[in-house]
């Protein structure tokens, strides 16, 4: 079975080394990106064809929010929020 493919998406440079250090540690996955804001994510999803997207959602540019819109239309990944600003027990 293939390892499904990971795009991580995060403005912070410190986030993405984190989080893409704790995906590239795990062998059942594979991380395939790492984009800045949710433009670039865009154009990744069209290239990579990602699984997986590892999403935050206060970022310039396009909100994660609007990315999840855009996404909708135009891959079947699953999202995943990644996002310092979410509260306990938030939907």
């Amino acid at each position: 079975m293939a390892k499904p493919t990971i795009l991580l998406v995060d403005d912070s440079v410190l986030m993405r080394t984190i989080i893409g250090d704790i995906v590239r540690a795990d062998d059942e996955l594979s991380l395939v990106g790492a984009a800045e804001n949710g433009k670039v994510a865009l154009d990744m999803v069209k290239s990579l064809k990602p699984d997986i997207v590892l999403l935050d959602i206060e970022m310039p540019e396009m909100s994660g929010l609007e990315v999840m819109e855009h996404l909708s239309l135009m891959s079947r990944a699953k999202v995943v929020i990644i996002s310092s600003v979410a509260q306990v027990g938030s939907p």
